[in-house]
């Protein structure tokens, strides 16, 4: 019998020449010409992918775990958990333990659970294939081809989610460079200049950088964290409106409006 499916696909071969073709593989084709264990192949090195990404979210756990590593611990993995199914455990005790495995590799619940469970349907069906149940094992591959894609989408979200950490633990880190500056507003702001108290919050910070930038240049903070005096005006702008205590100091020196009677 013919094998229904065409192996091959005619595309334009340039848009200015239409009439022109050539022919190349159809993926539909060659997909389905994939066997069982091709499938269950595909699936392993993508959760052995996936693994390898989420570790290296830490940069601490990277520098300390190669990549062969991180293959050689989730292989070992694997086929411990294939050897507790086929000794009998349950396929959802099975998918609990990987669960807990991955919780310290991950850094959102929803990540875990995907993964977990396409880790879970992919050992059943390597299982099913192996111990002859073919039909089955497509069924529960099927299942599994569902989580790998949410596992993907998962992975995405996790990895937008860890980038945001990261830039906003830098952000902090790079606002801690500059303590000395934030701890000398707060001390002017104190001790005002009018004594009648500070009128606006731009006046104050353009009268202050001179001095905060005065005192910067003569600290040991200088030579480790250079810094303009534009820089500085508009750090001090910038605490004087965003940051809390600054926004407080300030209120509290702030000349008061007088009353009309």
């Amino acid at each position: 019998m013919q094998y229904p499916l065409n192996d091959t696909h005619s595309i334009k071969e340039s848009s200015k020449l239409p009439a022109f073709t050539i022919s190349v593989s159809d993926p539909y084709f060659d997909k389905s010409m994939m066997s069982l264990e091709e499938h269950i192949d595909d699936a392993k090195r993508f959760l052995e992918c996936t693994y390898g990404s989420a570790e290296h979210h830490d940069d601490t756990q990277a520098d300390e775990v190669s990549e062969n590593d991180l293959i050689l611990i989730f292989q070992d993995k694997y086929q411990a958990e294939l050897l507790q199914l086929q000794n009998g455990l349950s396929a959802s005790s099975c998918q609990e333990k990987i669960n807990e495995w991955v919780s310290p590799a991950f850094l959102s619940q929803s990540l875990q659970d995907c993964f977990s469970i396409a880790m879970t349907w992919a050992l059943c069906t390597d299982l099913l294939h192996k111990s002859g149940f073919d039909r089955n094992a497509w069924s529960t591959l099927i299942e599994y081809k569902k989580f790998e894609l949410q596992t993907e989408i998962a992975l995405e979200e996790e990895y937008s989610f860890f980038l945001s950490i990261r830039n906003k633990a830098a952000g902090k880190k790079k606002g801690a460079r500059y303590h000395n500056l934030r701890d000398d507003l707060i001390e002017h702001l104190v001790t005002p200049d009018p004594p009648s108290g500070w009128i606006y919050k731009k006046t104050t910070a353009s009268k202050l950088t001179p001095l905060i930038y005065k005192r910067h240049l003569k600290s040991e903070h200088a030579s480790r964290y250079p810094i303009s005096q534009d820089e500085v005006e508009t750090k001090l702008y910038s605490w004087l409106t965003n940051d809390s205590t600054c926004k407080a100091v300030y209120a509290a020196h702030a000349r008061k409006k007088s009353s009309k009677h």
